[in-house]
């Protein structure tokens, strides 16, 4: 048997003895009697400060903000993609030379892109010039979203059925083009959006210890880790530089 005792400690130890169950609080002995010592990782997470009301208000708009554009840039796509079939329609319609169906297929093109909307915002109708949709990303930044115009007469859409055929065709065939890439930059757009969605989500968890073991420290590299990926995006971010979202943590 050894006794040790300190004016900090006391601990006894009896060889071949267990005295607590693994896992078990370890009990020291003090100047102010026995107590036990507190778990690591709770000590880590009552020690880290938490972020102010304000910052924990900006990170539910811009989540709240980016779900809804996710949502609208999803209709956007589906309809886009619809457009396309139906410009596919009525180009072998205008090949052929068979009027009817070319006009109905334009009519059907007005529709999809007039019912691409959700919550009040359309992306394919013309409504969002210049800017497009703005998005607040996360705390003193935005991104947006880029709007689009895919309805006949339009700047993509510029067939005129009354022309001759080879001019029709021509202008079927440009339009199928511009719907492509409009459909290609709402992908992208789609995909940045999703990125900034799950670095807000990361930065909320980490502010509130939503993430067992998360202590300020790893949420900074771990928020810095997902500003590097997003800095590779063409996606305009304004006022969205590292020092943003390291004040979180400060």
């Amino acid at each position: 048997m050894t006794i040790s005792v300190s004016p900090e400690r006391s601990t006894l130890s009896l060889p071949g003895l267990r005295l607590r169950p693994e896992g078990a609080p370890t009990v020291r002995a003090g100047p102010d009697g026995f107590r036990n010592q507190p778990d690591q990782a709770r000590a880590n997470s009552a020690a880290a400060p938490r972020a102010p009301a304000a910052e924990m208000g900006a990170l539910k708009a811009a989540t709240s903000g980016l779900d809804r554009a996710s949502s609208v840039t999803d209709a956007a796509l589906a309809a886009a993609d619809a457009v396309i079939n139906l410009l596919g329609q009525l180009r072998e319609a205008v090949a052929a030379d068979r009027p009817a169906e070319a006009a109905q297929a334009l009519g059907r093109i007005d529709e999809t892109a007039e019912g691409a909307g959700f919550d009040g915002v359309n992306l394919l109708n013309g409504s969002l010039p210049g800017g497009g949709l703005r998005v607040p990303a996360h705390a003193d930044g935005e991104l947006s979203v880029a709007g689009h115009d895919l309805r006949p007469g339009g700047p993509t859409v510029a067939v005129d059925l009354t022309a001759d055929r080879t001019t029709a065709l021509l202008q079927t065939e440009d339009a199928l083009s511009g719907a492509e890439a409009a459909r290609d930059q709402l992908r992208d757009d789609a995909k940045r959006v999703g990125a900034h969605r799950a670095f807000v989500g990361l930065l909320s968890e980490a502010v509130t210890g939503g993430k067992d073991g998360l202590d300020v420290e790893g949420a900074r590299l771990a928020a810095l880790a997902i500003k590097q990926t997003l800095s590779g995006t063409s996606l305009s971010v304004s006022n969205g530089g590292p020092q943003t979202v390291l004040s979180l943590f400060r």
